[in-house]
């Protein structure tokens, strides 16, 4: 297993394109990077990576659908679903700035390099 260092570095991602890879768990399309970087949620991707590696149910889901919403109240929910609606993990977030009311990731199993390696990517480039 990787470490559990959130140091990102880039990575040739081949059959996929190239992504981003957190160290400690998942490469990411250019598209949720871009959500990360414009969006100030590099916390987002953080949450799903961190889950792929310790939360039980999620870690054997190859594909995975993760929804953050925001309240009025400015808190937020992040939820994962293996995309037919069953609830894999949850977690509520005491305070977001998030600016969309709304945000959904895929998380799936994607092959990179000699491996097969979990690619959280927006739902259009899956």
């Amino acid at each position: 297993m990787r470490s559990a260092k959130t140091t990102w570095i880039s990575s040739p991602a081949p059959n996929i394109g190239t992504g981003i890879r957190l160290s400690a768990a998942s490469p990411t399309q250019m598209g949720a990077q871009y959500v990360a970087e414009q969006g100030g949620a590099f916390w987002l991707l953080d949450i799903i990576a961190i889950a792929q590696r310790y939360g039980e149910a999620v870690k054997t889901e190859p594909f995975q659908v993760w929804t953050l919403k925001v309240h009025d109240n400015q808190k937020g929910t992040v939820t994962c679903d293996d995309g037919n609606g069953k609830e894999l993990y949850r977690q509520e977030l005491d305070y977001t700035d998030f600016a969309l009311p709304a945000m959904k990731l895929c998380c799936a199993d994607g092959t990179i390099g000699q491996g097969v390696e979990r690619v959280i990517l927006l739902p259009g480039e899956y």
